[in-house]
């Protein structure tokens, strides 16, 4: 194969949504106001966070949100382990 058909053959493919994570294809997108916490018990997790998407990747979601000690803080939560629900407002 030379450089230009392997070039060709990554340009003209798609990602396979079977090789993505479980919930990677509906990935919350950026400005989306989310709680993330541990699978199974979210959003009502003490460990829950609460925040606006600022990226989201097949692996991870990173959130912004405000602590009133530390000031504006970008969290980021793995995939795996965790699970995402849309939010009306920023608690």
């Amino acid at each position: 194969m030379t450089p230009a058909e392997a070039l060709k053959i990554a340009r003209d493919a798609e990602p396979d949504a079977a090789l993505l994570p479980i919930g990677a294809t509906e990935a919350p997108h950026v400005g989306t106001v989310v709680t993330i916490g541990t699978e199974g018990h979210a959003p009502h997790a003490p460990d829950a966070v609460t925040g606006r998407v600022i990226k989201a990747t097949a692996r991870r979601v990173v959130l912004e949100r405000f602590d009133e000690q530390l000031g504006r803080l970008a969290v980021h939560f793995p995939r795996l382990g965790y699970e995402c629900y849309e939010r009306t407002a920023v608690a």
